[in-house]
């Protein structure tokens, strides 16, 4: 009974880690992407692990002899996420974005992989999906620019073609007039 009931509270606990990052990354996506379309992050694979974080606080300046650089190191559990957001550009123009993000949950803050220090499971995580990353622009959004930008080409022809009054208008010679 305690295993049944043991496994059940290990996900509910996983769960409020995801619901954490969600929110995070919600906030973090709306002040770090530009052009976030709010709301529109989708978490299509993540993982939970324990892990070793190390951050460089102050980097050392090389023209002193001083060591001035200020190191952070922490345990935490950390949240990786294989994430797909929206970016809205011009109020019509949608990309879809994927991207991997590290979240510290002790720490409430998002980490870069080089900050993630001997973990195998972040980086097999990582590998798998490094190659899948991408920003482009969608098919919708593609057809609607491809159109604008041939109206552009489109739109001075037909206005050359019905508004050209220099054909068909003969002139008089003046010679006609004089009686010559």
């Amino acid at each position: 009974m305690f295993f049944l009931f043991g496994t059940n509270s290990i996900k509910a606990e996983n769960n409020d880690d995801l619901n954490k990052f969600s929110s995070a990354l919600e906030k973090h996506l709306v002040d770090n992407m530009h052009y976030y379309d709010s709301k529109s992050a989708d978490i299509l694979d993540s993982m939970v692990t324990n892990g070793h974080v190390k951050k460089i606080i102050t980097v050392d300046d090389p023209e002193t002899p001083e060591n001035e650089e200020e190191v952070e190191e922490y345990d935490s559990t950390i949240i990786v996420g294989y994430v797909k957001a929206h970016q809205r550009r011009d109020s019509f123009f949608l990309f879809e974005n994927t991207d991997i993000y590290f979240y510290a949950v002790d720490k409430n803050e998002f980490v870069d992989y080089s900050q993630i220090i001997g973990n195998d499971a972040v980086s097999k995580f990582y590998q798998k999906y490094s190659d899948q990353t991408y920003n482009e622009i969608t098919p919708w959004s593609l057809t609607l620019f491809m159109l604008m930008l041939s109206l552009v080409v489109i739109v001075p022809i037909i206005i050359m073609i019905f508004h050209n009054t220099s054909r068909g208008t003969s002139y008089q010679s003046y010679n006609n007039s004089i009686g010559v």
